[in-house]
C-alpha cells in the first residue's frame, strides 16, 4: 500500500500575494454564482422530470403519504429524501428536491475549499472553481438526485479528517452513509491516511509496522473503526446494508465501468494532456535511445494490454445497451461510447489505447503533484467503489474524481485550460439537459 504525503501539516510556504488573493476571491464568487445560477435555471426552465428524478419524487410521495415499508424504487438510505421533504414543508415536490440538491452543492463547494486549503496551505479559489465546473458534478447540483448531497457530507468528513478532527469526521461520514451507503468505502481510506501520515516512531529499535499501524488507527481513526463495525453489524443482522438492490443495481463488478473511467479521465483532462504530450513524447524518445530494452518491454506491455481489452470488452448491463429508451425523449451520453465500442472492433482498439493513455496520464499526474501518493492511495478505493456498481454511470465516479481534484494543485496554465474546457462542455450540454434531451 502506498503512503500519502504528510499533507495536513505542509511545509511553510510564502504568503499569497494580494493579486493571488484577489484572483482566489473572484474564483470563489464565480464558483458559488455558477452553482446558484444553474440551480435556478434548471428549477425554472427544466422541460420535465429527467431520468431518475421521477423515482426520487416517488420516494418523497411514499414518505409524505406515510405508506408502510420502504418505497419500491429506493436503493439508498432516505437521508436526502427526508431533508427534501422537510424543506418542502411535508409536501413532495421536484422544486424542493432540486433546491435541496443546490443547497448541498454549495455545502460541497465550501467543504472542498476548506479541505483543499488545509492540504495545500494556499488560497483555494481556483481549485474550488474547477470543482464547481467538473462536468460530472456541475449539472447534478440542480437535479433531484442524491449524489451531490452524499458527496457534500463526504467532503465535510474529509475536511474534518484533514484538520485532525477524527471523531467529527467519522460522525460526518456516518451521516454521508445515510444519504448514500457506498460512502462507507471511504472509512478505511481515512484510516490508512492517518496510518501513513503518522510520524516515524522515536524509539530505537522501531516497533513493527503492523503494531504502529494498529496503534495509529486506534488513536487517530477510532471513529472510522466504529463506522466499519456498525456497518458490519447491520450486514450481519439485516443481511444487507441497503434498503434493497433493485432496479438492476446488482452489487457486482462490470469491466465496462473501468474502461469508461479511462475514457472519462482522458476526455475531461484532454487539453492538459495535449499540452503535456510533446515533452512527454520527447522524454520517452530520449529514454528509449538510452534504454531500448526497457522501451521495448513497455511497448510490448502496452500492446498486450490493448489486445486484451479489445478482445475481452463487454457491455453487459441492459441500461447501458440502449441509445434511446421507449417513451422518453432523452438519451444517456454514457451509453454511446459503450455501445459503439461493443459494435466496432476499431473502437475496441481505440478504447484499449485510451486505457493505456489514461494510465500514463495518471502516472504523470501522481509524479507531478506534491500529494501524488495520496492520489495513488485513492485509487484502490475508487476501484472498490466502481466494482460495487454493475451499472456504468458517471455519477458513481464523483467521489474519486473529487478526491483527485482535492489532492491536485494545478498550475495557472493547467487551471485555465481545464476551466475553459469544462466551461465549454457545460455551455454545450446544459441546454440539452434543461430541454430534457440528454444526460450523462
Amino acid at each position: 500500500m502506498v503512503a500519502p504525503a504528510p499533507a495536513p501539516t505542509p511545509a511553510p510556504l510564502p504568503p499569497p500575494t494580494p493579486a493571488e488573493l484577489r484572483f482566489s476571491r473572484a474564483c470563489f464568487v464565480a464558483a458559488f454564482a455558477l452553482t446558484l445560477l444553474w440551480g435556478a435555471l434548471y428549477a425554472r426552465y427544466a422541460y420535465s422530470a429527467l431520468c431518475d428524478e421521477p423515482g426520487h419524487l416517488g420516494v418523497l410521495i411514499h414518505f409524505a403519504e406515510k405508506k408502510p415499508g420502504w418505497p419500491d424504487n429506493l436503493t439508498t438510505p432516505p437521508g436526502y429524501h427526508l431533508i427534501a421533504l422537510a424543506l418542502g414543508g411535508g409536501q413532495p415536490s421536484l422544486t424542493a428536491a432540486r433546491l435541496t440538491t443546490t443547497l448541498f452543492g454549495l455545502l460541497a463547494l465550501t467543504a472542498f475549499a476548506g479541505a483543499w486549503r488545509q492540504l495545500h496551505a494556499r488560497p483555494a479559489g481556483p481549485a474550488t472553481l474547477l470543482f464547481a465546473l467538473l462536468p460530472i458534478f456541475q449539472p447534478f447540483t440542480g437535479l433531484a438526485y442524491n449524489d451531490v448531497p452524499a458527496l457534500a457530507v463526504l467532503l465535510c468528513a474529509a475536511w474534518a479528517q484533514f484538520s485532525g478532527r477524527g471523531w467529527t469526521a467519522a460522525a460526518l461520514l456516518a451521516l454521508a452513509c445515510l444519504v448514500r451507503q457506498t460512502n462507507v468505502v471511504w472509512a478505511p481510506f481515512f484510516i490508512l491516511w492517518e496510518i501513513f501520515r503518522a510520524p516515524p516512531p522515536a524509539t530505537v529499535p522501531a516497533p513493527p509496522f503492523w503494531r504502529r499501524a494498529l496503534a495509529t488507527a486506534v488513536t487517530r481513526a477510532s471513529g472510522h473503526l466504529v463506522v466499519l463495525g456498525v456497518t458490519a453489524a447491520i450486514i450481519l443482522v439485516a443481511g444487507r446494508f441497503t434498503p434493497g438492490t433493485v432496479n438492476g443495481n446488482t452489487l457486482r463488478p462490470n469491466p465496462a465501468a473501468f474502461i469508461f473511467a479511462a475514457l472519462l479521465f482522458a476526455f475531461l483532462g484532454l487539453p492538459v494532456w495535449l499540452a503535456h504530450l510533446r515533452p512527454a513524447v520527447t522524454c520517452f524518445a530520449i529514454a528509449a535511445r538510452r534504454r531500448p530494452a526497457f522501451a521495448a518491454l513497455w511497448l510490448t506491455t502496452a500492446a498486450i494490454s490493448v489486445t486484451i481489452i479489445a478482445v475481452t470488452y463487454t457491455n453487459p448491463h441492459g441500461w447501458n445497451r440502449d441509445l434511446w429508451w421507449d417513451g422518453v425523449r432523452f438519451t444517456l451520453l454514457r451509453n454511446w461510447p459503450l455501445i459503439y465500442i461493443d459494435r466496432l472492433p476499431a473502437l475496441r482498439i481505440a478504447a484499449g489505447l485510451t486505457v493505456v493513455f489514461a494510465a500514463l496520464a495518471l502516472a504523470h499526474l501522481c509524479r507531478a503533484q506534491r500529494h501524488g501518493r495520496a492520489i495513488l492511495l485513492t485509487l484502490p478505493f475508487a476501484v472498490a467503489l466502481l466494482g460495487s456498481n454493475y451499472l456504468v454511470d458517471p455519477r458513481y465516479y464523483l467521489a474519486p474524481a473529487s478526491f483527485i481534484l482535492l489532492f491536485t494543485a494545478p498550475t495557472r496554465r493547467d487551471f485555465l485550460l481545464l476551466a475553459a474546457w469544462w466551461t465549454l462542455i457545460a455551455l454545450v450540454h446544459d441546454p440539452f439537459i434543461v430541454a430534457g434531451y440528454s444526460l450523462w
